[in-house]
């Protein structure tokens, strides 16, 4: 273990005890959560508390404050926990691929590119990815590297997925939208919970999860292990590749008490072990160690929220390029809300962080950013609201932005409403692009590669515009549909400066496009054992330069899923169509993929055994030209709560 690690865990210690020790000056607002025991949270629930829609989800990731989806001032989709269990799927891209407007693309078995409403690509970097609050975007690639994170899929809570621009409130990477992960807290969490997942092509995932108080004090612990071999272990091998595609440990931990008036959590966690990315055609698959570590300190009032966090990673390329990265990551928010008015409540903030990355070579890069926020949310009694916001950031090599977002609600009655909003944001240009100095030679006989960051580089800019609407038509049916047009300039490019023996690269900000598109999404409840979904995106692009015509994206998305639930016998499956896509000329045809679980939850017990399916009908196909091919896979399972 790292000393890195060693200090996180210390940092939970002390913690814990500085709790403890505050507990002798007791506040009496505090008695809510002493006395809170463990609260079951959505799929502990009878099949008749949930039949109807009578209860409308509330989201908070939208306007940093909880209100009910019908009221967001961005379009949002959410994934429960009961989503997740009954899904049958062992990695978060496979689930997000039922949301609308998302793009999942799978490039190797381990590696997986996410982003909303187009322009999907290698090393995709234009979502902002959340765990509870904490960004987890690596800041050396720009990117999250899903399958590095330690975090477990029983561990969630729930999942809100933001589809536009959210960089008046989130600053830099919040640029075609947000996904923000929820754990659950140590009240919602069982004595233990234990997991055991086993399939073909070498899956194997175990956890165990424990929740529990000592004295005032709730606490969680989970550890994890998983690991999956390739899609193709022939090709693999003769690539000079681990057969193995990824394998890692995974273990958090968090305490929560109450204290002064508010509730103050800690958390702590981290991961260690190998994956096989896609970052380049160029380069071609990789093997790629990591180790990562996090605390994230949280002290939360009514009207007050202070947040301090810190990211760590080593990471190494294990192959020709042997290439080597250590980052550190510290960041502070505060924010404080107001209510000058009955009608106004007012939101204030302001963010600072600091990265540093040591890259092989003795290369040092440390950046400072900071920026403030405010947003009023007016609401009246006629079912209006208006949500008005800015936010000022400064880069060090791209200067000073301004974001703002001005959206309009209006609810005629309860559990209906429409929305119009107009956004920026804004994506700064990543170590990678900024200070990259990479050598490899002899690709080809009597041809190198060089590849050059260029400091110079802006900050991608996006214009958003959006309409909504949304309606629970009756207690069985709920839909919605949404359009945006999309304004997106200076792009950041890979461009070839210079050509053969030595072939050059730099990043240049060359690209703009548009892009226009529109989702529609239903849920009903047919009887009180079958429910189900269907979802529709439609996105086209118009590339305004070169450059980016590879970063393609489907024209069409479809999104099927049926649930039955009758005594303890649980069964689900769920399509997901993908028009075909045209890569820089390449075409890759459509593909379905049909996912099945099968499960009995045995009723003296919260036991479950189960079988689950991917790509049942084995629908081999590629999502990037150079990508793996996808196959199926085929997963049992025991899942056990008490």
């Amino acid at each position: 273990m790292s000393w890195h690690r060693l200090a996180a865990a210390a940092a939970v210690v002390v913690i814990l005890a500085l709790a403890g020790a505050a507990r002798a000056a007791e506040d009496p607002t505090s008695s809510a959560l002493d006395s809170y025991d463990y609260v079951p949270s959505a799929e502990n629930l009878s099949g008749s508390e949930l039949l109807l829609f009578q209860e409308i989800p509330e989201v908070i990731t939208a306007a940093k404050e909880l209100q009910p989806i019908t009221e967001s001032p961005s379009a949002v989709s959410v994934i429960t926990a009961d989503d997740i269990q009954r899904s049958g799927v062992t990695n978060l891209p496979d689930l997000l691929r039922t949301v609308p407007g998302l793009d999942v693309m799978q490039a190797t078995a381990s590696d997986f590119n996410i982003t909303a409403r187009g322009f999907n690509h290698l090393l995709a970097n234009k979502m902002l990815v959340l765990v509870d609050g904490r960004s987890v975007y690596q800041d050396m690639l720009g990117v999250t590297l899903w399958e590095t994170l330690p975090l477990l899929l029983d561990d969630i809570e729930r999942i809100e997925i933001v589809r536009g621009p959210g960089s008046a409130l989130y600053g830099a990477n919040a640029f075609s939208g947000i996904i923000n992960i929820i754990t659950r807290t140590p009240q919602e969490t069982p004595p233990l919970t234990i997991s055991r997942i086993t399939g073909d092509h070498d899956l194997e995932v175990a956890s165990l999860i424990h929740g529990g108080r000592v004295e005032k004090i709730d606490y969680k612990l989970s550890l994890a292990s998983d690991r999956l071999g390739a899609w193709d272990e022939a090709t693999n091998a003769a690539a000079g590749l681990d057969p193995i595609s990824h394998k890692f440990s995974r273990w958090n931990a968090s305490a929560q008490r109450a204290l002064g008036g508010g509730v103050l959590t800690a958390y702590v966690g981290g991961s260690d072990g190998h994956l096989q990315i896609l970052p380049d055609e160029a380069w071609g698959t990789i093997d790629y160690q990591s180790s990562l570590d996090y605390w994230n300190l949280v002290y939360e009032q009514p009207d007050l929220l202070v947040r301090g966090f810190w990211n760590h990673g080593e990471q190494v390329v294990l192959s020709d390029l042997d290439d080597w990265v250590e980052f550190h990551t510290y960041d502070l928010e505060v924010q404080k809300r107001l209510q000058p008015r009955h009608d106004h409540s007012v939101i204030l903030g302001a963010t600072w962080r600091q990265n540093r990355i040591h890259l092989s070579e003795e290369q040092d890069y440390t950046q400072r950013l900071y920026g403030a926020y405010a947003q009023d949310h007016y609401t009246n009694d006629h079912g209006f609201s208006v949500v008005g916001g800015i936010r000022y950031d400064h880069h060090p090599l791209t200067g000073d932005h301004l974001s703002p977002r001005v959206s309009a609600v209006y609810s005629p009655r309860r559990g209906e409403s429409y929305r119009a909003s107009v956004a920026t944001a804004y994506r700064n240009p990543s170590f990678f692009s900024s200070y990259l100095d990479l050598h490899q030679g002899d690709v080809m006989p009597g041809i190198d590669l060089w590849w050059h960051g260029n400091a110079a580089l802006g900050a991608e800019k996006i214009t958003s515009y959006d309409i909504g609407y949304q309606a629970v038509v009756t207690p069985r049916l709920r839909w919605e549909v949404d359009g945006f047009y999309n304004k997106l300039d200076d792009f950041i490019v890979k461009t070839m400066v210079a050509g053969p023996p030595v072939i050059e690269f730099t990043y240049l900000n060359t690209g703009s496009a548009t892009a226009r598109g529109a989702e529609a999404a239903i849920e009903f409840v047919a009887t009180p054992e079958l429910r189900g979904f269907a979802n529709y995106a439609y996105q086209h692009l118009s590339d305004d330069s070169n450059g980016i015509s590879a970063q393609s994206a489907p024209q069409n998305k479809i999104n099927l899923g049926l649930r039955y639930t009758r005594s303890g016998f649980r069964a689900d499956a769920y399509m997901d169509y993908v028009s075909s896509t045209e890569w820089d000329g390449r075409f890759l045809p459509s593909y379905k993929l049909v996912n099945t679980r099968i499960g009995y939850l045995l009723p003296t017990m919260d036991l479950e055994v189960f079988v689950a399916g991917f790509n049942i009908f084995k629908d081999s196909h590629r999502e990037f030209p150079t990508g793996v091919e996808i196959g199926r896979r085929i997963t049992a399972g025991v899942h056990y709560k008490f």
